[in-house]
């Protein structure tokens, strides 16, 4: 689903979880980044998330960014002032059937990595 609202803008997912959090980004149907961030505030997340936006040069009235995971109303109101198009993600859960799945964490979005 991610790679498909890519085609025509950069998608970064936020999978916000204790104390850490996971970026996807997806631009032009390609993945271009995953990786995890320690993120205890929501300006640690905010500073991440631009730092990588910066990183790839993305363009902000471009970029798509979807919250999942561990996101409060408080959260999520604190993160859309830094991005215009700020939402929330809410994918369908993936059953860890395989080795590699069960070790990552309970993430939304694992079934884009499969």
């Amino acid at each position: 689903e991610l790679m498909k609202r890519s085609n025509m803008c950069s998608v970064m997912l936020l999978n916000m979880r204790r104390q850490k959090m996971d970026i996807v980004v997806y631009v032009n149907r390609r993945l271009q980044l995953v990786n995890t961030f320690p993120a205890v505030s929501t300006q640690d997340a905010a500073y991440h998330a631009i730092d990588v936006m910066k990183s790839l040069r993305l363009e902000d009235a471009k970029l798509e960014v979807l919250l999942c995971g561990d996101v409060e109303r408080e959260r999520y109101m604190e993160m859309a002032p830094y991005f215009p198009k700020t939402d929330l993600y809410c994918g369908r859960t993936l059953k860890a059937d395989t080795e590699e799945l069960k070790k990552l964490h309970a993430h939304k979005w694992a079934l884009l990595l499969c």
